[in-house]
């Protein structure tokens, strides 16, 4: 299981990802992307929408395994919501398991709907990490 988000906050780590270079999208609030996917090492992804309801912040994040690998234990997608300033305001993540998927191989996609409990988001980076 991916560590705690709020564990995370302030140590190298959360610094870390944040300043990570792999794959990143521009995505505006209640606004459809577009089509493009980007690669990472894990896989492609692309943002299909951010959106507010109320204080919450939903990004909804397509995954394909466009790798030579199996992953066969999980796939974690973790979303950095920013605001128009492009100060991170939170980090969420959710993972896909073999043991609900199977087994991740190549070609394997999927759509994760994750919630972040900031408001004000403008745009969301994704990282992708498999195992």
């Amino acid at each position: 299981m991916a560590q705690d988000n709020a564990k995370l906050k302030g140590t190298p780590a959360f610094e870390a990802l944040r300043s990570a270079t792999y794959g990143s999208a521009n995505k505006t609030v209640a606004q459809n992307s577009n089509t493009d996917w980007i690669s990472t090492t894990s896989g492609s992804y692309r943002v299909e929408r951010l959106w507010q309801e109320g204080s919450l912040t939903y990004a909804l994040v397509s995954y394909r395994n466009t790798t030579s690998r199996t992953f066969k234990d999980r796939v974690t997608i973790t979303a950095l919501f920013y605001d128009a300033n492009n100060r991170m305001l939170d980090m969420e993540d959710k993972s896909l398991y073999a043991s609900e998927n199977g087994p991740m191989a190549p070609s394997f996609e999927s759509t994760v709907k994750i919630m972040s409990t900031c408001a004000g988001a403008k745009r969301v980076e994704v990282r992708i990490s498999g195992y």
